[in-house]
This record gives structure tokens, sequence and C-alpha cells, in this order.
């Protein structure tokens, strides 16, 4: 590139005294504020606060000093041309302007309040810069000798070029991240350019640093707030996740919050699952109280355990809490690790062995399966990671019920909560019981604005991510789903905007039918709660399931053997292993008691909670025993949708009725599948083994056998069939 200046060092000096007279504009702003300057927030690119970036602009005009004395006297290192220095300079030049330029269309283009000037002051002044570049770039090219290039060197420079183009590419990309992301969601479009402030917070009363990330969105002086108190470490893609969503709803009107839990993120203290919450969170909010861009307005946002964040401040009364998103989450901790008495283990040890540390990880199959194996279970810490977990301890070993749940339950909460909420969650999620519980508290909560506004969706999600569905169906990502509703809910109750439509109180994803529908309440009051009795095996190695009467009086007996579990596939978890999958035939496995329907005449739809009343005998004084609802396809292969387990004590050898709660669920069996139901003494590692021993399951180390026995007779599963349209239907017919 050949540039032609006759008085470069005039040309340097000009636009030295331009950013001069930037760096002094600012100042006097920042003294007295005088009407004809712009005002502060707006001399910010969003890079430096003040006065680091005060410090910055003072070495940069020492440098520029110097460069534009060396080029006048053309001595020193600035003032003597050398051809790679210019050829350098000149790059560096031409991307820095080209950068600014594409920064100034896409401002422009995107908030309408920036046009045409406005809040582009920082975008001028780095063209100053990027023109100081490109001239004493073109000074060291003009008065050095031209050179000539081989072949490897030009190829070498086209390869700098395109490295240069990608990183623009990926720079721009950045910068239009919420604009595409509301492209996905189909938002309305952006309205404000935004300032960050980051790393500002406060000191809690315990001299604990909590620290966050503010989004506010220029030329509104107080706008609604969204707090977002995050409980995860600073990765690089947590901080570009948080940085898009900060941006995408600071674009359109809100202040936004992103708050690092105790010990996450850039806050300070040690991380101790749900231990300071609700203290933190209190402190929290009496610090944005007294923020000037506080305006009395706020909602939460957030998931699993940022989803109790926003739980334990639902009484806060000044200020309160106008809205609440809550995914996947609930009041009671203890009801998702405790399923009728047993231990929620796989999904323990993936939050435990994937967040004690320093650094979020994400651990494998192998070690979970490590730690889950360990004898005596209490020592799994030390089996996979050879360190103590004291929280995973206490989970283990603490029952529910204990004082160490009752401390961190959040329930007695709902019955206060100042504002409705949005509850979401998923059919393969293991808050989801207690969620739904969760949810019926808030229709009967004293605060009729808190049970007429709240909301509950129910979609085909595991954990956090959303699940590939028996047929090969895959749900939009789930990360997308759980972002979408929030701008409208938002907009909403914190803006007081109408509502986008008259929503239904429920919205649930019909799995098979694949489909989403709107609903009036949870549970469906049409559900019709229909008996399929179990029967003996005629031949082979499945039973049956037969509608309506019983068909057998006879038993079926096996042993279970806590040393050789069933491993079962799927179901609600955290973790990768979370959801539906193609099942193993288990059938011929001693310790699996396997019954199918006949093959449906037509689709039958089962929402709601599906129920087996068995009547079982067992040698042990305490046992599990355990249910899983599949789906079998015309081929053979099956499909886990649903399951069970209940852990008790019984009187050896004595039948006892028992009753086993089916994991909620939504799904149509189709024409020509069969309903399985396989019952057996454990689902592992999903829950935890029972020894059959007389000491604390987390302590045992030693097992026993028992002999189980499944009676026929009034042994029945419970389907909640929604009844088809008028015409062939299914086994309801």
């Amino acid at each position: 590139m050949k540039i032609s200046l006759k008085r470069p060092a005039a040309i340097l000096w000009a636009l030295f005294t331009l950013f001069v007279l930037r760096v002094v504009g600012q100042i006097t702003v920042l003294i007295a504020a005088p009407p004809f300057l712009p005002a502060w927030e707006e001399w910010f690119s969003g890079l430096l606060a003040y006065p680091y970036l005060l410090a910055s602009q003072i070495a940069l005009l020492i440098l520029m000093t110097k460069m534009c004395r060396d080029v006048q006297h053309k001595r020193n290192y600035w003032g003597t041309a050398k051809r790679g220095l210019g050829e350098f300079l000149v790059t560096f030049g031409v991307v820095y302007l080209a950068v600014m330029v594409l920064r100034y269309g896409i401002r422009m283009s995107l908030y309408p309040a920036e046009r045409w000037a406005g809040g582009s002051i920082p975008i001028f002044f780095h063209w100053v810069l990027s023109s100081f570049v490109l001239v004493l770039g073109s000074f060291h090219l003009k008065n050095s000798p031209q050179r000539t290039y081989s072949k490897i060197q030009i190829a070498s420079r086209g390869l700098l070029w395109g490295v240069l183009l990608i990183g623009v590419g990926i720079w721009a990309s950045f910068q239009l991240a919420p604009f595409i992301l509301s492209k996905f969601l189909d938002a309305r479009p952006a309205e404000y350019a935004v300032r960050v402030e980051r790393s500002v917070g406060f000191t809690t009363s315990d001299g604990t640093r909590l620290v966050a990330d503010v989004f506010h969105p220029q030329r509104v002086t107080q706008a609604p707030l969204i707090l977002v108190r995050i409980p995860y470490t600073k990765t690089f893609v947590n901080s570009l996740f948080g940085n898009v969503i900060g941006r995408f709803w600071a674009e359109r009107g809100y202040t936004v919050v992103l708050q690092g839990t105790r010990g996450r993120y850039e806050s300070g203290g040690n991380y101790e699952p749900l231990i300071h919450e609700e203290a933190d969170g209190k402190e929290t909010l009496a610090w944005l109280k007294k923020q000037s861009w506080f305006n009395e307005k706020i909602g939460m946002w957030g998931g699993s355990y940022f989803g109790y964040t926003q739980l334990v401040l639902g009484d806060s009364t000044d200020p309160k809490i106008a809205a609440f998103l809550i995914q996947i989450a609930s009041s009671d901790f203890s009801k998702m690790f405790f399923t009728d008495g047993a231990f929620a283990l796989e999904s323990a040890i993936q939050w435990a062995l994937g967040s004690y540390g320093k650094t979020d990880s994400y651990p494998t199959p192998e070690k979970v399966m490590v730690a889950a194996s360990a004898i005596p279970l209490v020592s799994a810490d030390e089996k996979a990671e050879g360190t103590r977990i004291e929280f995973l301890r206490h989970w283990m070993v603490e029952p529910s019920g204990a004082a160490y749940w009752n401390k961190l339950d959040a329930s007695a909460k709902l019955s206060q909560i100042q504002g409705p909420v949005l509850s979401m969650a998923g059919w393969f999620d293991p808050f989801l019981r207690a969620q739904l519980e969760n949810y019926q508290r808030l229709l009967h909560s004293k605060n009729a604005a808190v049970a007429r506004g709240s909301r509950l969706v129910i979609g085909p999600w595991a954990h956090a991510r959303s699940v590939q569905l028996p047929d090969g169906f895959k749900p939009r990502h789930y990360r997308l789903e759980s972002i979408g509703p929030a701008l409208g809910w938002f907009d909403q109750h914190l803006k007081g905007w109408p509502a986008q439509s008259k929503d239904a109180k429920v919205r649930i994803f019909i799995m098979g039918k694949n489909e989403w529908r709107e609903e009036a309440e949870w549970p469906l009051k049409r559900a019709q709660p229909t008996s399929y009795f179990l029967g003996g095996r005629k031949t082979g190695l499945i039973g049956s399931l037969s509608l309506g009467k019983a068909v057998s009086n006879g038993s079926e007996g096996y042993v279970y053997d806590p040393l050789r579990p069933f491993h079962g596939l799927g179901g609600a978890m955290i973790g990768p292993r979370a959801g539906s999958f193609r099942q193993a035939e288990n059938a011929s496995r001693p310790d699996v008691l396997t019954y199918d329907t006949e093959a449906l005449r037509g689709p039958m739809e089962v929402t709601g909670y599906a129920k087996l009343y068995l009547t079982v005998q067992t040698s042990a004084s305490s046992t599990d025993f355990t249910a899983r609802i599949l789906d079998v396809f015309p081929d053979g292969s099956s499909f886990n949708i649903s399951d069970g387990i209940v852990r008790q004590k019984y009187v050896a050898n004595q039948p006892t009725g028992i009753e086993i709660g089916f994991w909620p669920t939504s799904y149509l069996f189709k024409q020509g599948h069969k309903v399985r139901l396989e019952v057996s003494s454990s689902n592992f590692p999903r829950f935890d083994r029972n020894f059959n021993s007389t000491q604390p399951n987390a302590l045992a180390e030693t097992s026993q056998k028992a002999e189980q026995t499944v009676f026929y007779g009034q042994s029945r599963l419970l389907l909640p069939l929604i009844p088809e349209p008028p015409g062939p239907g299914g086994l309801n017919d």
C-alpha cells in the first residue's frame, strides 16, 4: 500500500491535538459537567474504567509526543525510516480503522437512539488513533527503499491477512451476538446501546467481596433490573454466555446484574453449596437499593442452583422481587436428592465432582462410576478424586427431613413470595417432582397476583439440556428455550406492558407426538386413571400387562444382590446419561421382571403421575423395589420413559402392599407399540443401591442378598390416560 503524505509530522501533530482535546474534554466533564459537552457515560468504550482509562490515555499521549517529535526531526527510532515497521503499522492501522468503522456501522444500524453521533465519541477517537498509526506507517514506507518479496513471503502475508480477516469476523460476530440471538428467539428489536461496568460489587457483613458485571442501557437513567446470581466459575464460555445475555436484555431496556455467588465467578469466599445464598442475596438487594440507577423494579432469572438463589429471596419486601423466572429448580433440594427414600446418587456425584474445585469441570462416566461404586458410599469422593468433598458427604449421610436440609429449605417462602413465577421444568430433570409441588403451592398463595399470574412450562428437557426422544426427534437447544420466554415475561411484569398473548396457565410438551399443548391446570383433570394388571409368563421371559382386570393369582421371585445391581440407563438426573435411550434386553436378567401390553390398536397418551401398586415379600428388613416404564417399538427396541423407586422397612417374609410413584411424564405411545413395565430392586447409579443392611446406607460396609417376591392378583400399573378425540383409540377404547 502506497500513501503519499507531504507533511506527515504536521498531520501527526494535528491528530495528536485532537486526541488531547478528547482527554481534556473527559476531564472537564468529570470536574464540571458543562452542558455543551456530552454526558459522562458517552466517553467510554466499555474496555477500561476510570481512572485506568485516564492513565492509559496519558501514557499514550506521552508515546504520541515522542513519535511526533521523532518524525518532525527525522531522527531516533520513530523518525528513522524502517520498511518492516512501516508495513506493520499500515497493516495494523488498516485493520484498526476497519474494525472501528464496522463498529460504528453496527451501532448506527442497531440502536436508533445513537444515530448519528450519540455515544460514539470513543469510536471517533479510535478513528483518530488509527489514522495516526496509518500516517506514521506511511512515513516509514515512503522514506525506505522498496523490497522484493519471495513467493514464501507473499504467501505468508496472504496468510496473515486471512487470519486478520477471520479475527475481524469473529469480533463482528461477538458484537452482533445479541442481534443474532434475537432472531433465533423472534424477540423485539434492540433499542439501546449498552455500557458495561466490570467487576463492581460490595463487601458483605462477614467480609466477603461479592462481584458483578452490570450492563446498562445507555440514555436511560433508571431501568427495570434483572438480577442473575451465577454459581459457576468464570470460564471463557461462561463469560461469553453471560456477556451475550446481559447485552441482549440491556439493549431492550433493562439494567442487568450478573453477580457471582460466594466462591464463584469473581466473587470471594469459599464455595459451600446453598449455605450462604439467602444472607448473601438479601445483602445484594440492600446494595442494589443504594445504586443511583436502581428503579425498584426487579426480576430474577436462572435455573438449578440459581433458581434456588431466587426462591430464598421470594419473601423480600424492601425491595421486593416483582417477577421470577425459575428453571429446573425447587425450594427444597432434599426432594431432588431423595426420591421415596432412595438417594439420587448419580446427580449428587455429577454435581459434587464437577463443582467442588476452584474451576467447574465435567467428570467422565468412568470417574462417576468409580465414585458410585465406592464401599462405603461415603468414601466416593476419595475413591474418585483422592480428597474429601464435605458437602457431598453431608448430602449422603443427612436423611431427608434432617436439620441440615431443613435449614436450607425455602419452601415456606412460597406462601410469602412477592411476585409471580414462570416455572420451567423438564420431563427428565431431577427437580421436576419438587418443582411441580412448588407450582401447586404458588397457585394457593395468599397473594392473588402470584396465584393468578404464575405459569408452568414442562418441556422435553433434562437438567439444562434438551434430549433426543425415542423417535429421533431433537428439540430446540435448551439454552434458547430457557431464554426465549424471559423478555416477554419481564416486559409484562417489570415494565407493565400487555402480555404478548393470552397464554394458558400450563404449557406442556407431549413427547412422541412432539407437540406443545396449552392446558388449564396440572395435573390434567381429564386424565383417566386406567389399570393394567400384572400377569405371569405364559411363554418366554416376558409377563403380561392386561387392561381392566386381574389375570393371575400367582407370584414370581428373584434374588437382589447389592454387589451386582441392575444398571439402568437414562432417567431424570444431572449429567449426560439423563434422558431417554435405547435399552438393553433386560428380560433375561434374573433380577428383573418384565411385563408387556399387547400391541396398541391406536395411539395412547400418558400424561401425569403413573403409579405401580404391588404386593411384595422380602427376606430383608429394609430393601428397595424399582420400576420403569418403557416404550417398545414394533422392531423390538425399547426406550425408557419414566421410572420410580420405593425404599422402606419390611417385616421379613410377610406380604406387604407398596406403592411406587413414577416420574411425571407426558408421552404418546404410538399404534403398534407396546407399553413395558420392568420391576427390580435397583436402578444404579441413578439411585444408590440398598445394601439391605442395618447400618445407614451411606456408611454400610457389608451387604446381604434379599429374596424378593412379587404377587399378582391385585398388583397393577395405573396410567393416567388422556382420552383421544372420537374415533379409533388405543387400549383404553
